[in-house]
């Protein structure tokens, strides 16, 4: 159980928000919902919250949707240490690159699956409890010791850590692309290496990956 986790949950798409709430609930976190970045945005300010989850485009604002970047940007001048996660229907490299930049710690590719939405929770929280001042290749070399006892959820704390120390190290977001591959999530194991390839443009292992990738996302083989 999560007792200490409280989550605010910034989404315009009501049956969405509920679901996530519910997920989350069971698995001891507090969830609070906001449907308009506004409201969202002054309560994140106002009250203390562990993670927030904000979709891309939010409705309710008198000068039109206001976008999640905007809301990620104003969280950080505000509270720099709160971690966001970007919820988006259409992820795209520049957009999650930006969103990382500005403070977000991950995006979830809608439609959502609410239990992944639990997993990151969890992985936040253990990052935040096991903050260290490793190095990129130290935090590698951890990564590598959980991936060995296949403690999963270690291996991407600390791949994440990695990333967030440096984003411009390919390895931590290849490895991740590996790890949700043998997992079966081509969809994640294709942005990681997107990432990867974009951080690290001469990084030979993520150029040889892209194309087994295609053919695995698509159903076809080369």
């Amino acid at each position: 159980m999560n007792e200490q986790g409280n989550i605010l949950i910034i989404d315009d798409k009501k049956s969405d928000a509920e679901e996530f709430e519910r997920v989350l609930e069971e698995e001891g976190y507090e969830v609070e919902i906001e449907p308009t970045a506004e409201a969202g945005l002054a309560r994140a300010k106002r009250e203390s919250f562990d993670v927030v989850l904000t979709g891309l485009h939010l409705s309710g604002s008198d000068e039109g949707p206001k976008k999640g970047l905007d809301i990620i940007s104003e969280l950080q001048a505000a509270k720099p240490f709160l971690a966001v996660i970007l919820m988006t229907a259409k992820p795209t490299t520049q957009t999650t690159i930006e969103a990382m930049k500005l403070g977000a710690v991950d995006f979830v590719e809608k439609p959502i699956d609410p239990r992944k939405v639990q997993l990151l929770c969890d992985e936040i929280l253990q990052r935040r409890a096991t903050m260290t001042n490793d190095t990129v290749d130290e935090l590698l070399q951890l990564a590598e010791l959980a991936l060995e006892q296949r403690a999963f959820v270690e291996a991407r704390v600390y791949l994440k850590m990695a990333m967030l120390r440096d984003g411009n190290r390919a390895e931590p977001y290849y490895w991740l692309s590996e790890l949700y591959e043998t997992q079966g999530d081509i969809r994640e194991a294709l942005h990681y290496y997107c990432r990867a390839l974009d951080a690290g443009p001469t990084f030979q292992p993520s150029r040889k990956t892209l194309g087994r990738l295609k053919q695995l996302a698509t159903g076809t083989r080369g």
